[in-house]
């Protein structure tokens, strides 16, 4: 019976881990928030698209920071190199050229363009200088996917490992009853069982 739950738990750990393993594939190529780096931000445009931006240099890290705490006082746009990139959008702004301003030109505004514009023409648009109008920006300080994914994956073992040794107490517990019960039965009736009888009744 112990080799049964041993099975079981091992089939189900090896089924959730692909499962993960194919979730965190998925993620990476489709998810509309890809990104490389443990800080990163989200702009969010006037459709209430979302994109993420990262950037190379910390001055311009500062300001997204700044911008995130002030897109209400105006105008902002997130502005770089638009670059292919294997996300949803199917591009992303180049990090090495990628930073947030406040705009009082009406022409930059009104020549920016929103995230799904620029992903319905981004081949006309790759290598080329863009800005996209930001509605909100949200900014986060995140382990990069690969540890996300291991922690998941060492949370599953441990649950599995703890309803593994849960499930064998219990079944030994089973078993010491069952074997307690044949013993007071065979003493009842005044009868000996014999050792292969005995294990036949605990374990089938």
């Amino acid at each position: 019976m112990n080799r049964d739950i041993a099975k079981t738990v091992g089939s189900i750990l090896l089924a959730v881990t692909i499962g993960l393993g194919i979730l965190a594939i998925a993620l990476n190529s489709n998810d509309k928030l890809s990104h490389d780096g443990s800080k990163w931000a989200v702009i969010h445009d006037a459709n209430g698209d979302q994109i993420a931006i990262e950037t190379s240099k910390d001055i311009y890290w500062d300001l997204i920071k700044y911008a995130a705490r002030h897109t209400k006082d105006g105008s902002y746009l997130a502005f770089g190199r638009l670059i292919y990139y294997d996300n949803y959008w199917g591009y992303r702004i180049d990090p090495v050229t990628a930073y947030v301003f406040r705009s009082s030109n009406e022409t930059t505004i009104v020549n920016s363009h929103t995230i799904i514009n620029l992903s319905l023409h981004s081949e006309g648009y790759l290598n080329k200088e863009v800005a996209i109008p930001i509605e909100k920006i949200s900014v986060f300080f995140q382990k990069y996917r690969y540890l996300i994914f291991l922690e998941i994956n060492l949370g599953i073992f441990a649950a599995l490992g703890i309803s593994y040794f849960v499930l064998t107490t219990m079944s030994k517990l089973s078993e010491e009853r069952k074997l307690r019960m044949v013993l007071e039965e065979s003493q009842e009736n005044g009868t000996h069982v014999p050792i292969n009888a005995l294990i036949t009744r605990i374990f089938y």
